[in-house]
């Protein structure tokens, strides 16, 4: 076995399971059992070890999403040394943990600083799918989202802000360009991107999620969008529709950054676990789609539509 280093991630766990193979008495033989191997076969066609580790692996979950609190001061035997940075106990890869830990909490507020989340919301905003889904972008989408959560994308207002044009309106509409009109500019091309991409978005939710919730999140996306209220069935889940509209009271601007409440996640979870659905490992997936196809419709649609606009006044 490699020798353990304080980068790695489980690097406590590691040095304890290193211990007690070295203080038992019995000679053990290691077996690597990959990981998720559920995901491609049926769990009655998975050997015994695949299945044990498949089952550890969804208790594990299962109490992860109790949310019970662990006694982080109970010493047990083979533990190494302890380090704790803003309460929080550093378990492995300490650099990127510490660096993490030490940021955390100032770029939070700057970001909801950014989006306009009041105080009262903070603990409501689902912060960490918010880091997962912007981890999983690529380098070159996660510079586009940082310079649009920003308000600094090439859009005619900022131009105009740095003297590289004097010419405000939209080229699509003729209405003022800022960040968040790209969004809900009217413009027929514009708007057929938007179907477009709302079209793959729903494709996707059908096959990940119930119908219910699928619903309610191209509601959110079109209520953002058109700037309305959400146009839900008095009888709809009362849950959903009120996450629905904590979701556009938090604004387009958290919308786009991609800052959910966290009754999303819950109320997906508790999906999957009444239809003892198999996706649960997929659980941040809809919300990377989305992230996806915004950008898609923002980005895209918009230079697509500005191409098309600059040809026709050119001929």
């Amino acid at each position: 076995m490699k020798k353990t280093t304080p980068r790695w991630a489980s690097y406590d766990l590691i040095c304890m399971i290193k211990y007690h193979l070295k203080q038992s008495p019995i000679h053990l033989v290691k077996k690597h059992v990959k990981g998720h191997q559920d995901d491609h076969k049926k769990f009655k066609d998975l050997d015994e070890w695949s299945q044990a580790n498949v089952l550890a692996d969804q208790l594990a979950k299962a109490k992860l999403r109790l949310g019970n609190t662990v006694d982080t001061d109970c010493i047990l035997a083979g533990q190494n040394w302890m380090l704790r940075c803003n309460r929080k106990l550093i378990t492995g890869d300490v650099e990127c943990l510490l660096r993490n830990n030490l940021h955390e909490e100032p770029m939070r507020k700057r970001w909801c600083m950014q989006f306009g989340i009041p105080e009262n919301e903070v603990s409501a905003v689902d912060w960490d799918t918010f880091k997962r889904v912007y981890k999983a972008n690529p380098e070159w989408k996660k510079g586009w989202f940082a310079k649009h959560n920003a308000r600094i994308r090439p859009v005619k207002y900022n131009l105009a802000r740095r003297k590289h044009d004097d010419d405000l309106p939209c080229p699509c509409c003729r209405a003022l360009e800022t960040t968040d009109h790209t969004f809900i500019c009217d413009d027929a091309k514009i708007e057929e991107a938007f179907i477009a991409n709302i079209a793959d978005l729903e494709s996707h939710l059908r096959a990940t999620n119930s119908k219910a919730i699928s619903d309610s999140i191209l509601e959110t996306c079109k209520s953002i969008r058109y700037n309305r209220e959400h146009t839900l069935d008095d009888d709809w889940d009362e849950e959903l529709a009120s996450t629905v509209s904590n979701q556009i009271l938090l604004g387009q601007q958290a919308f786009i950054g991609g800052l959910w409440p966290k009754k999303w996640l819950n109320l997906q979870s508790e999906y999957f676990s009444r239809t003892r659905s198999r996706k649960n490992h997929r659980r941040f997936g809809w919300q990377r789609q989305s992230s996806t196809r915004k950008h898609y419709f923002i980005k895209c649609g918009r230079s697509k539509t500005q191409h098309y606009t600059k040809t026709k006044t050119v001929r």
